[in-house]
């Protein structure tokens, strides 16, 4: 995910370096109709003047894949915003909402302490719409990180990042959230101070995983949604054919059920890494 942008302006949404493009990719595809296909009608017209073309063979990405990212908002945005932002979603036809379960936020007091308040209206609110929810814990809070970090250093300790997952995945599971995303653009410097590292990555999630999966053995892990910027993709490009060991950790990205956070590429070095995991 991207520097924050302000929602109310379309074209930060298109020009944010690093915004999660899965969002972006979807609706393009859904509302324009991305490729021709065999299946959708084909129409022919005349008039006395001009005789028009017939119109191109369309078809669409199913709704099931398609899905809005609401980034930080349930922690930022008044609760009139949220619950607009919820209904344009809704409206959209899209199935899916995604958003920060921001743990520097949640446990900003402590390793003891939860503020679930914002993401209880979040979680209440796509429940209420009948979306499904990408659920992306992130973030790493003072008491949790190296000294003269900020939030975007991953923990010291994975075990606290592993026990705040589960706290959630506790409370939420039983709410219909179920599909888990471990971290947020892993290989951005932006997100994963001071440099993306693969192997520390993947120790993250390889500890976090099977955490959730004895929980909830319904959940599906997905690798975090990889970042599309320049650097970022130079770090992908550093890192591919680099075996950690994932394979088992995540379901991929691309799942049919479950909405892709990037479009599969040869340089998206998450699914390099996962490849051989099976998609059940």
């Amino acid at each position: 995910m991207a520097d924050r942008v302000d929602l109310s302006d379309p074209a930060a949404w298109l020009t944010a370096p690093g915004t999660r493009t899965w969002l972006i990719l979807a609706l393009v595809g859904a509302v324009l109709f991305v490729r021709p296909g065999p299946f959708a009608p084909t129409t022919t017209t005349h008039d006395p003047v001009t005789s028009r073309q017939p119109s191109a063979p369309r078809n669409t990405v199913a709704a099931s894949r398609v899905g809005i990212d609401e980034n930080n908002r349930p922690f930022s945005a008044e609760p009139r915003e949220l619950s607009a932002d919820f209904n344009a979603i809704k409206a959209s036809s899209a199935e899916w909402v995604s958003f920060d379960f921001d743990w520097s936020t949640v446990q900003a007091a402590g390793p003891t302490s939860y503020s679930w308040a914002p993401l209880d209206k979040a979680v209440d609110a796509a429940n209420a719409r009948g979306l499904k929810v990408l659920a992306i814990p992130d973030y790493t809070p003072s008491w949790a990180r190296a000294p003269r970090t900020d939030n975007k250093y991953p923990p010291t300790n994975n075990g606290d990042y592993v026990n705040f997952v589960a706290a959630a995945v506790t409370r939420y599971a039983p709410q219909g959230v179920h599909t888990w995303a471990i971290w947020n653009e892993p290989n951005n410097p932006s997100f994963w101070k001071p440099n993306p590292d693969v192997a520390a990555y993947a120790s993250l999630l390889k500890a976090t995983s099977p955490a959730i999966k004895t929980l909830d053995p319904t959940a599906t892990v997905l690798t975090g949604g990889t970042a599309q910027d320049p650097a970022a993709l130079a770090v992908a490009g550093a890192w591919a054919g680099r075996d950690e060991g994932l394979a088992g950790a995540a379901e991929r990205l691309e799942e049919a059920d479950h909405p892709a956070d990037v479009v599969p590429s040869a340089g998206d070095w998450a699914l390099i890494l996962a490849e051989d995991v099976p998609t059940s």
